[in-house]
């Protein structure tokens, strides 16, 4: 295999729409993405840095890191530094755990978050440094590291639990 044809990092989004009362699965899809140019620099610093830590005051924890929905129009690319238009108050962390070459994020928006919207992109948001206990403001201290177009929009009203789940594979 020649190095220009070797397979470069990318996400998979996977969405899982389920009815809140009764958790059957009313819509589900996969979507591959690119990762962006931001994510490269933080991985590249992170790892000539020997860390993902930043010290809060009490001691050395993890970057905080947030899924975003938005409800803009455009084609994510690789030089991207923010959603088309983003809805702050979609901001939500869940778990992170890895395995082998991958990572994988994890959101569950219960029936009674981020409501009122159709959604139609998602981002993560890395290496957030602020501390005001707000996701809603501090996803925005943070790097976008994937941008996705989320096609079928989701429409999210108190009906709907949707897990996103977003594995990061380095071939």
């Amino acid at each position: 295999m020649k190095f220009e044809e070797m397979e470069k990092p990318y996400a998979v989004w996977r969405f899982v729409v389920r009815d809140a009362r009764t958790g059957e699965v009313i819509e589900e899809f996969e979507r591959k993405n690119v990762l962006t140019t931001a994510f490269k620099n933080f991985l590249a610093q992170a790892w000539a840095n020997g860390e993902f830590k930043y010290d809060y005051g009490s001691g050395d924890v993890r970057y905080k890191w947030f899924v975003v929905l938005g409800t803009g129009t455009g084609t994510p690319s690789e030089t991207d530094t923010g959603l088309f238009n983003v809805v702050a108050s979609s901001a939500k962390s869940g778990t992170l755990s890895y395995s082998n070459n991958t990572v994988q994020y994890y959101v569950r928006y219960l029936p009674e978050d981020a409501n009122g919207y159709t959604y139609t992109e998602a981002g993560i948001y890395e290496h957030c440094t602020g501390n005001t206990g707000d996701p809603s403001q501090d996803y925005a201290t943070g790097q976008l590291i994937s941008h996705l177009t989320i096609d079928p929009p989701i429409t999210k009203d108190n009906t709907k639990l949707v897990d996103i789940y977003i594995t990061i594979t380095f071939p």
